[in-house]
């Protein structure tokens, strides 16, 4: 997503090819929704390529080199400051359809969802609408339901 690997896949299916603006990986902010084990640990590998990187948990962390939030209190904050919004939580009662159209609402115009999650996560007509209207701009999913 940081290198608009999509945008250009699109092209290539178009026999087009229009060079992009390159983000470079300072300029980019990316949230992760959650702060285990697994967010720890990806949030780890990421700091190497200079991101600007953000975490969300229900109760407050401290992450070297991460921005991080807690509660609900501190959503929308979050939210706000995410390009790229990787979905990294357990699935729970209070976590079941998180990636929902209020969620997409609060993300910047444009803004990429990764789930990593599961399946339960995501409200997917809300997911299809919010692409449609151009109000996210690429969503990939590694999901896996049992």
């Amino acid at each position: 997503m940081h290198r608009d690997l999509l945008a250009y896949r699109v092209q290539q299916a178009a026999g087009d090819w229009q060079p992009l603006r390159f983000r470079p990986p300072g300029a980019l902010r990316i949230g992760v929704l959650g702060t285990g084990v697994l967010a720890k640990t990806s949030l780890s590998a990421l700091q190497a390529f200079g991101f600007q990187l953000n975490a969300w948990g229900r109760s407050r962390q401290s992450i070297g080199g991460v921005g991080c939030f807690a509660g609900k209190a501190e959503m929308d904050k979050f939210l706000g400051q995410s390009d790229i919004l990787v979905c990294l939580l357990p699935l729970t009662s209070k976590t079941a359809r998180i990636l929902n159209g209020a969620l997409f609402a609060k993300l910047p115009p444009g803004a990429a969802i990764v789930n990593c999650g599961r399946g339960g996560h995501l409200v997917q007509a809300d997911l299809l609408v919010a692409l449609d209207s151009g109000r996210l701009s690429a969503q990939f999913s590694t999901v896996i339901d049992l």
